[in-house]
């Protein structure tokens, strides 16, 4: 249960809360369970705080400082933690479903199991961060950083990963069916990658130009090889795609 004094002094406001932080730096707070639905915590100094379990559906979470947080099983559910410094923060199996985290700071944030459903993390830093069988179906990561992500067994289905960086993320038995690459590109159509056999792709080149089928390919084709795959032969032989470096 939540430390009853320091729940009083979160409920008198950030500016309130931000000072007694500031004076009590030896403190961790101890806010485990506390119901917050809806609270305004926007720059809220929360770091290392246990907010284990804690109801924060709905709650301005905006620029706060949860570094090293723990928010085991946590509601964050439609939570608004745009540019909030989350790094190393333990968010196991924590509800972010639709929750917006543009710009993020995710740097070795644990999210193993997290459900992040349709959450916005465009142009977020997950660099090493441990999203092991994490639920990121129809989430945006455009721009996201992944760099050495662990995202074996998570679900991407459907999500946006245009202009992602993968680079070193381990993949191995991760779903990318229907995943977006490119913004504005051909559907694919994508195996489980863990087996490395050859890839299949189900192209509709649509209004497509054979520029931008070519550029689709080559992205696919490193990611394919993070995960041990030989590269990309391209079918049917009669669309005209000029190839980027790399691709076979």
């Amino acid at each position: 249960m939540a430390n009853p004094e320091h729940l009083e002094i979160l409920n008198k406001g950030v500016e309130a809360w931000n000072n007694w932080r500031e004076k009590h730096q030896g403190f961790v707070p101890n806010l485990r369970g506390a119901d917050l639905t809806g609270a305004d915590l926007h720059i809220a100094d929360l770091r290392e705080a246990n907010l284990t379990g804690a109801n924060l559906f709905e709650a301005d979470l905006t620029g706060a400082y949860l570094h090293r947080a723990k928010l085991y099983k946590a509601d964050l559910h439609r939570a608004k933690l745009y540019k909030a410094d989350l790094r190393g923060a333990k968010l196991f199996k924590a509800d972010l479903r639709e929750a917006i985290l543009t710009g993020a700071n995710l740097f070795e944030a644990i999210l193993t199991g997290a459900n992040l459903f349709e959450a916005d993390l465009t142009g977020a830093d997950l660099t090493e961060a441990d999203l092991h069988i994490a639920d990121l179906r129809e989430a945006n990561l455009t721009g996201a950083d992944l760099t050495g992500a662990d995202l074996r067994q998570a679900n991407l289905e459907g999500a946006n990963l245009r202009e992602t960086d993968l680079t070193g993320a381990k993949l191995e038995g991760a779903k990318l069916e229907g995943t977006n690459i490119e913004s504005g590109k051909p559907a694919i159509s994508q195996p489980e990658l863990n087996e490395v056999e050859p890839l299949q792709l189900v192209i509709d080149p649509g209004t497509a130009s054979p520029e931008e089928i070519g550029e689709l390919l080559f992205e696919i084709s490193k990611l394919y090889r993070m995960v041990g795959g030989s590269g990309i032969v391209f079918r049917p032989s009669e669309i005209d795609v000029k190839l980027g470096e790399g691709v076979s």
